[in-house]
């Protein structure tokens, strides 16, 4: 939990302030996973300090409620894609990809603090 709150306050990712009066709360929780390797065994835990999107308010502080994620027939259309085309694919990973959207609304969210 530490590891993921330094990593938001280090990116820049929001400035503490006081709530505007007329403006919604987006509560926080932590959403926590364990990793584990090849053979079950524990190596990581994993959190997130995340929104409750239930508690958003469209049209105030949310538009679209979707988000574009992949799915089977776009793997299926990529991989052939890149078959036909002879490229070579690679794989990354990016811990806080998501810090990095524009957003076009102004979001005010809860912040929770990490117990040390």
């Amino acid at each position: 939990m530490q590891e993921e709150y330094y990593s938001l306050i280090k990116n820049g990712t929001w400035e503490l302030i006081t709530l505007p009066p007329g403006k919604n709360l987006i509560q926080s929780k932590w959403a926590l996973k364990t990793k584990r390797d090849d053979f079950g065994e524990l190596y990581r835990y994993k959190s997130r300090l995340v929104g409750r999107g239930c508690t958003q308010v469209q049209g105030l502080d949310c538009g679209k409620t979707i988000a574009p994620v992949g799915n089977k027939s776009f793997l299926g259309f990529f991989l052939a894609c890149s078959l036909e085309n002879n490229m070579v694919l690679g794989q990354a990973n990016f811990d806080t990809a998501c810090l990095y959207a524009v957003l076009d609304e102004e979001i005010y969210k809860e912040n929770l603090k990490v117990l040390t």
